[in-house]
């Protein structure tokens, strides 16, 4: 549902008016594909985001293909501000796309940072940053068609002098809000280095009267303020570090009545007691083909009912003999469940599941995660207040990494529509700690396919915890960072203090996939752009 329109008149504002009319947000949800999604929108907005990116969105396919288009983009009333991110290289499929979304957002943005393989392959994203008569073409274009205004997210080039020629007929064309990445389109993944404010600075300083948001190099809640201090930019945008701590921009704190935060914590342990009762998929069974013991990650995946160790053995499973017991799995699963939705539909006078019940689960979970968000309030403290603060009647926590992956299934389950990958992979980078040090829940998370499955890896995680600082060891931010030292995280040590440009952070972890088992699940994230 997407009935919110923009005001009439911000085409026609100031690049600062229009800024301003949106709250001059200065923490920002950077748009990263496959992550930025609205459950997730919805519970960084929940700690603190002030504006948020779409994932970018392909042009092409999201104006020709309405299943693409439906399965990539979701908003809601509460979803504001909002920022539509495409890319593209053909001024006038950008447009037909922006069109289709500009009576449901605040700004459409043009991706001109995405430094990843398939970006070259494609001509878009960071390899347009030397094309500037194009650049010059679709931004004047996508400005004067549509009704909102146009936002535009670079990385700098290797000159700086060239980084602001083209912001100039970036600005020119008609873009009013600019995000800049301080680095270049090379320094990626396990080449990625210290984010360079300095030139940010300078690009902030060369265009006074257009809003700047830094990006890179926020890494934790105390980076923020030397980032605006040093680029005097008007916001800063966070990707990576958000994917494992949503709760960045609020410093980990939270602020609640006390009547809500002990109806949380009751709510916590009777979720905790129906999950005594676990899902036999996430216990060790044995193989349908090889009879191999252990958690099996691959079910068939038209009933479900049978596990394998391997799709390899799914396959042989499959042609051998299982084929036709499937169609009688099946027909059974069907009868149970109509059976059920008869018996429901007569106790409660309805639909139960139907997205118009007045009464309806999804509208009740929606429902009750707004009016939670709008009760939270965040608290951003740079001290590690670990624990509980009662003063009046307000009770201070901070929220812990735990917390976090509960609280963004509740909001998978209040709006609904991510795909299992995509829950999948948040669940892997909220909990990348936890299940680095505990092998076994991570084969389980890769394991789960229901929000209640991923629940129970939870709260075994939850269990097994020495301490709610435990998350700081390793970190999913620090997995392809220059200097990591792979040998000494998987001793469980901690590495060296790193300081680059004014920003100091702990030195954390390994590189992705040296953890072992599961590694294939953390795949569903792409890279941030």
């Amino acid at each position: 549902a997407m009935d919110a329109t923009t005001p009439p008149d911000t085409k026609a504002m100031t690049p600062r008016e229009f800024y301003e009319s949106i709250g001059a947000p200065k923490l920002v949800c950077a748009p990263m594909v496959n992550a930025s999604e609205l459950p997730f929108r919805m519970l960084c907005r929940r700690y603190g985001a002030q504006l948020c990116y779409t994932p970018m969105l392909h042009s092409r396919l999201f104006a020709n293909d309405p299943l693409y288009r439906k399965r990539a983009f979701s908003t809601c009333a509460e979803d504001r501000p909002l920022f539509v991110q495409f890319c593209g290289n053909d001024a006038d499929t950008l447009v037909r796309a922006a069109k289709l979304v500009e009576h449901q957002c605040d700004a459409v943005d043009l991706n001109l940072g995405c430094p990843q393989g398939i970006a070259r392959r494609g001509r878009y994203g960071a390899f347009l940053l030397e094309e500037w008569e194009l650049l010059r073409e679709i931004v004047s274009k996508l400005s004067a068609a549509l009704s909102v205004p146009v936002t535009c997210k670079i990385r700098l080039l290797p000159k700086m002098e060239d980084t602001i020629e083209l912001c100039r007929i970036l600005i020119e064309a008609g873009c009013k809000v600019l995000t800049v990445h301080g680095r270049t389109r090379e320094e990626k993944k396990d080449k990625i280095g210290p984010c360079r404010w300095h030139e940010i600075a300078q690009v902030r300083a060369a265009f006074p009267e257009i809003p700047v948001l830094a990006n890179g190099g926020i890494e934790h809640f105390a980076d923020i303020a030397p980032c605006l201090r040093e680029t005097h930019a008007d916001g800063v945008m966070s990707s990576e570090a958000l994917l494992e701590n949503p709760a960045l921009f609020a410093g980990n704190m939270r602020r609640l009545s006390l009547q809500t935060a002990r109806e949380m914590e009751a709510q916590q342990k009777h979720r905790d007691s129906a999950l005594c009762a676990k899902d036999t998929r996430l216990e060790p069974k044995a193989c349908a083909q090889c009879g191999k013991v252990g958690v099996q990650t691959f079910s068939c995946t038209k009933c479900n009912e049978v596990f394998y160790c391997n799709r390899k053995c799914s396959s042989r499973h499959w042609k051998t003999s299982h084929r036709d017991t499937c169609l009688r799995l099946r027909s059974k699963k069907r009868q149970r469940e109509e059976s059920v939705a008869e018996a429901k539909d007569v106790l409660l006078g309805g639909d139960p599941d139907g997205e118009d019940s007045a009464q309806g689960p999804r509208k009740r979970k929606r429902e009750e995660y707004l009016h939670l968000s709008e009760e939270i309030q965040t608290a951003p403290i740079a001290g590690p207040g670990v624990g509980l603060e009662e003063g009046g009647d307000l009770q201070s926590k901070r929220v812990s990494q735990d917390d976090l992956a509960e609280e963004y299934l509740d909001a998978v389950e209040a709006f609904p529509g991510a795909s299992t990958s995509i829950v999948k992979g948040h669940m892997f980078s909220i909990c990348f700690a936890g299940l680095h040090d505990h092998p076994d829940l991570r084969q389980k998370m890769g394991a789960a396919g229901t929000l209640a499955q991923y629940r129970q890896v939870l709260r075994e995680l939850r269990g097994r915890r020495s301490s709610p600082s435990e998350a700081c060891k390793v970190a999913w931010y620090r997995r392809h960072r220059l200097g990591t030292k792979v040998e000494a995280a998987a001793a469980g040590e901690e590495s060296a203090e790193a300081t680059s440009s004014g920003q100091e952070s702990k030195q954390c972890s390994i590189r992705a996939g040296s953890s072992g088992g599961g590694v294939q699940d953390r795949q569903a994230v792409a890279q941030p752009k």
